[in-house]
């Protein structure tokens, strides 16, 4: 409705998201999944930059379009 009264300017659909949308969901995603699993293996404490750095991965998750993976060994975001 808001498209239809020239409230929002935009060439895109109203139901429809960019690309980049996924793109940038994905990588907060997979950073706080990261996060996460460094906060476990040392306990519950908070994470450092360098702690985050050392994340093991091996974890999966529902990205915004797909199923991702955190790659072992420093390997990073794997689709």
């Amino acid at each position: 409705q808001a498209q239809i009264n020239r409230e929002i300017r935009s060439a895109i659909s109203a139901t429809e998201v960019s690309p980049m949308f996924g793109t940038i969901f994905n990588m907060v995603y997979f950073v706080a999944k990261a996060v996460e699993e460094r906060r476990q293996a040392g306990g519950g404490h908070w994470v450092t930059g360098s702690q985050l750095f050392q994340s093991d991965g091996g974890f999966d998750f529902q990205g915004f379009n797909q199923v991702l993976y955190g790659g072992k060994g420093g390997r990073g975001l794997q689709a």
